[in-house]
């Protein structure tokens, strides 16, 4: 395996993992602010918001990258691309709403999804396929 396969999967999975630790965090801060403002918190509503945000996305890419470095599936770099830009779409769609997030890890966090996800899909697309 050539290390910009090596780098690939490595993004892959640090995007997947990334993309749950943000929905968790994203879900502890809902929480905590429905809290303050005496409001109810709908953890159903919030779960599926998270999926299909950070996790569905995330995972996409995880696995994509996974298929495109170990089974060199011809189709994971399209995949992973699509998911990428969804991602990269939301986040300067939410780009004001980011930096007003009060734990300043937050904002740090998503832009490195972003920054891994970027970086699986231009080395899934600058891999070449290995004969076997």
């Amino acid at each position: 395996m050539t290390p910009l396969r090596k780098l690939e999967l490595v993004s892959g999975l640090g995007t997947g993992l990334l993309s749950v630790v943000l929905s968790l965090l994203m879900l502890k801060i809902d929480r905590d602010t429905a809290q303050r403002l005496e409001r109810e918190f709908v953890m159903w509503d919030e779960v599926k918001l998270a999926l299909g945000l950070f996790i569905l996305p995330g995972l996409v890419i995880a696995i994509g990258s996974y298929l495109h470095t170990i089974k060199q599936n011809a189709w994971a770099p399209v995949a992973i691309a699509v998911a990428t830009l969804f991602l990269v779409t939301f986040f300067l769609i939410s780009l004001v709403a980011i930096v007003w997030v009060h734990p300043a890890v937050w904002p740090f966090l998503y832009a490195l999804l972003i920054i891994l996800s970027v970086l699986t899909t231009l080395m899934s697309l600058l891999t070449k396929r290995e004969r076997t």
